[in-house]
C-alpha cells in the first residue's frame, strides 16, 4: 500500500510543479521523494481511500502523458537540457495545453474516483461482511471445554 500511497505523492507532486513553472530538475526530484515518502506514509493509515485516490489519478496521468504524447504541447518532466526546461512560457499561449491537461488529469482523476467509491466494493471497508465469528463469544464456540 505504501508504494501505491508513494506513486500517488510523486504524481501529483510531478504535475503541481509543473503548473507552478519550477525548471530546477534538483529540486523537482527532491520534491517528488518527499511527496512520495509522505504520501507513503498517509497510504498506511488511510488504505481504502488511497488505493481508490492513487489508482484514479495514477490511471489519469497515464492517460494525459500518452495523449500528450502524441497531439504535444506537454513539457517532459524532467528535460534533458536547460534550453528544453526553459522552452514553455507558461504566460503564453502555448502553456494554454499545459492548462488543458491539468484540467484533464484532474477530471479524469475525479471521475476515476467517483467510479471506484460507487461501483467497486474494496475488501478493507467491509472486513466485517465475511466474519463468521461475528457476534459470537469465542470461549464458547469452540466446543473443547
Amino acid at each position: 500500500m505504501s508504494i501505491l500511497g508513494g506513486w500517488l505523492g510523486i504524481v501529483l507532486v510531478m504535475f503541481v510543479l509543473k503548473m507552478a513553472g519550477v525548471k530546477n530538475q534538483n529540486v523537482v526530484l527532491g520534491t517528488a521523494l518527499v511527496g512520495a515518502i509522505g504520501f507513503g506514509v498517509l497510504a498506511n493509515k488511510f488504505k481504502a481511500g488511497i488505493k481508490r485516490l492513487g489508482t484514479a489519478f495514477i490511471g489519469a496521468f497515464i492517460v494525459v502523458r500518452g495523449v500528450a504524447s502524441y497531439l504535444g504541447g506537454l513539457p517532459s518532466e524532467f528535460a534533458e537540457s536547460k534550453e528544453a526546461a526553459a522552452s514553455l512560457d507558461y504566460a503564453s499561449k502555448e502553456a494554454v495545453f499545459v492548462y488543458a491537461y491539468f484540467a484533464g488529469f484532474l477530471f479524469l482523476g475525479i471521475v476515476g474516483l467517483i467510479v471506484q467509491k460507487k461501483f467497486i466494493e474494496l475488501p478493507e471497508e467491509d472486513d466485517d461482511k465475511f466474519d463468521e465469528m461475528k457476534g459470537e463469544d469465542e470461549a464458547k464456540v469452540c466446543g473443547c471445554f
